[in-house]
C-alpha cells in the first residue's frame, strides 16, 4: 500500500490499536501558501481532509471468473465493511490476490522489488449476513485493479462529492 500511495502522491495512515474493520486511510495532499513569522510566503503540504478508509486482505483463495475476481470473504469481515446508504468517509476493501505458491509471492533481487499478483478494490454494499454463514462469495470487477492513478481518481471524486455535500 505504501508503494501505491507514493505513486498516487497521497498521504496514507496505517494501523490502530483496535480492529474495527479499518486498516488505514488515504487522503489527498494539498499544497497551500503559508506566511511564516518573518512574513515570507512558503508552500506548505497538508492533508486535504477528505479521507477514504480501507481494509486490507490478502489471499490465495481467489479465482478469475470472466471479468470478475471471486473471493470467499469471512462473514465477520464482510459485516464490518458492508453498509447501506451514503457515508461521509467511504470504506474500500483492498484484496491482494497472491499466487498459490508462497515462493512466488514476491521477488527481492537487484533487478526487482515486486509483490505478485496485484490488488483489486471494492466498496461493499447491502445487508450484513448472519454469523452462522461463515463466508460470503464476493465479486470484484477485474477493471477495479488498484494502482496510483485509480487511487488518486477515487480521492478526487470523493473530494468533489464532499464539496457538493457541503454546499
Amino acid at each position: 500500500m505504501h508503494a501505491v500511495a507514493a505513486t498516487a502522491r497521497v498521504h496514507m495512515t496505517m494501523g490502530g490499536s483496535f480492529d474495527y474493520g479499518i486498516d488505514g486511510s488515504f487522503d489527498l495532499i494539498d499544497v497551500v501558501d503559508s506566511v511564516d513569522r518573518r512574513g515570507k510566503v512558503r508552500k506548505v503540504h497538508r492533508n486535504a481532509r477528505c479521507p477514504i478508509s480501507f481494509q486490507l486482505k490478502s489471499s490465495t483463495k481467489w479465482k478469475i471468473a470472466g471479468d470478475d475476481i471471486l473471493w470467499p470473504m469471512e462473514s465477520n469481515d464482510y459485516n464490518k465493511l458492508v453498509y447501506e446508504g451514503t457515508h461521509i468517509v467511504p470504506i474500500i476493501l483492498i484484496l491482494l490476490c497472491l499466487p498459490k505458491s508462497e515462493s512466488e509471492w514476491a521477488d527481492f533481487s537487484e533487478d526487482a522489488l515486486a509483490l505478485k499478483k496485484c490488488c483489486y478494490f471494492a466498496v461493499l454494499r447491502g445487508e450484513p449476513i448472519p454469523q452462522h454463514d461463515t463466508t460470503r462469495q464476493i465479486r470484484i470487477p477485474r477493471s477495479d485493479l488498484l494502482n496510483g492513478t485509480k487511487l488518486r481518481d477515487m480521492l478526487e471524486t470523493h473530494r468533489e462529492r464532499l464539496k457538493q455535500l457541503g454546499g
